[in-house]
């Protein structure tokens, strides 16, 4: 039997939220492992992209992608759970002028583990990483931020040490 590692509290930011990965990928994985009771309550799922779209297009497209993943309905207490930890900013990766929104959603949750995943091309990884860079001393995401948890980076091209 599997065991379970407690996770803390954290905010995942993805970059290309919007996109093919983070939807046909990322969210149904998280979906599961929040199904399965493992991801910390008042945990977060932030979708960040260049779509133009608001907040109840963005839960529309991850119900979308997990009905298509999983073959079930997302009409379920389950599912009004896990859309409450989800939220979509837009922000241009290669504009960092227009990060702000980003360090808004992330404001007041300094203490919170944060890890960003760039679901994005690689061409996009420096520019993101600038990006950060310009809003604050390394990596936190925002000058606002500096005393944040910081987990990290990470990007699509990560593959398993286990075969």
């Amino acid at each position: 039997m599997a065991q379970l590692n407690p996770v803390d509290l954290f905010d995942l930011v993805i970059f290309g939220g919007s996109g093919d990965l983070a939807l046909r990928k990322l969210i149904p994985a998280l979906w599961h492992r929040h199904c399965d009771g493992q991801l910390p309550v008042g945990s977060r799922i932030i979708g960040v992209g260049r779509s133009h779209i608001d907040h109840d297009q963005y839960l529309a497209l991850v119900a979308q992608s997990l009905e298509a993943a999983t073959g079930e309905s997302t009409v379920h207490a389950e599912w009004a759970a896990f859309s409450d930890r989800i939220d979509y900013v837009e922000v241009d990766a290669l504009d960092s002028q227009t990060w702000d929104p980003l360090c808004e959603t992330l404001a007041g949750r300094e203490q919170v583990l944060r890890a960003v995943y760039l679901a994005t091309p690689p061409t996009l990884y420096g520019p993101v990483a600038r990006g950060f860079e310009e809003r604050g001393s390394s990596f936190p995401i925002c000058a606002s931020c500096s005393r944040s948890r910081w987990g990290g980076i990470l990007n699509r091209r990560v593959r398993s040490m286990t075969r």
